[in-house]
């Protein structure tokens, strides 16, 4: 009987143990169900160009994406670029990585000679067509210019494509957070830009309806791409003389500054009102 009554013992001993086991383990699947549940954080920015739904995505209702092609001229392609030209290459890649940072501009990977821009990621607001075309303008003048003053014009040429519209943007990274881009809008501006000509900034219908007000354009064509159908394209010339230093089409002056600042100030009073 004594070895019967230790054995139930024992027995009532491991179930015990076992039940903290599972207890503990409910504990921790509580904790998991109840982070599952939470809301997630919204991304910082006006909701007004963000869808409502949430997942892993940032799916954005009007974003600017721009690709950007930097290659060597045709009668250089081919040949070996010498090291000065890469040299030359490599600074004009730094100033344009400045010139996003200031336009607020997320340059998201390069494929090729090209390179992948877009605004409104990072920085979500109303006026991303016009920052995203103000750096182009930007860095084609800059690009023109160092060319000149270094004499290496006509080792490498420039053009570009920017088209506005609906994108997911996909986070991706920990200590430095970068995005990868996918719809049609992000389709649509390498398509625009596979036609763009040598030095010049060809914008979408979409886009040119959002920044006519800032910069002067003039018609380039018209082009069929998938599921968007035929659309308009628009060769930018530059700032509209009236808004830049010296009527150059480039430097913008205090009038276009002022101008910007009451479109950021309608965009605020739609979101405080909505």
């Amino acid at each position: 009987m004594p070895t019967n009554e230790q054995e139930l013992l024992r027995i009532i001993e491991d179930l015990k143990q076992e039940n903290a086991m599972l207890q503990d383990e409910n504990a921790l699947l509580a904790e998991q169900i109840e982070h599952l549940q939470k809301p997630k954080k919204k991304k910082r920015g006006i909701s007004l160009f963000m869808d409502d739904e949430e997942d892993s995505s940032m799916k954005i209702k009007c974003a600017t994406v721009m690709y950007v092609t930097i290659e060597p001229a045709d009668e250089l392609k081919g040949t070996v670029i010498s090291s000065e030209a890469l040299d030359h290459l490599d600074e004009i890649l730094l100033e344009f990585n400045h010139i996003c940072v200031n336009h607020c501009v997320e340059r998201i990977k390069t494929l090729g000679h090209s390179l992948l821009c877009a605004g409104g990621i990072e920085c979500q607001n109303a006026t991303n067509p016009i920052e995203v075309v103000q750096a182009g303008i930007d860095f084609r003048y800059f690009f023109n210019e160092y060319q000149k003053q270094h004499n290496i014009e006509g080792v490498w040429v420039l053009k570009m494509g920017i088209h506005s519209g609906r994108l997911q943007a996909f986070p991706k990274g920990t200590k430095k957070l970068s995005y990868e881009l996918k719809g049609d809008t992000v389709n649509a501006t390498s398509r625009i830009e596979s036609i763009a000509s040598i030095n010049s900034i060809i914008i979408s219908a979409n886009t040119y309806e959002l920044v006519k007000e800032f910069f002067e354009c003039q018609h380039y064509g018209n082009i069929p791409i998938k599921y968007l159908g035929e659309i308009d394209l628009y060769d930018v010339l530059g700032v509209l003389p009236e808004l830049s230093f010296n009527g150059n089409n480039a430097v913008p002056n205090e009038l276009y500054s002022t101008r910007l600042s009451h479109f950021r100030y309608a965009e605020l009073q739609e979101y405080v009102l909505d």
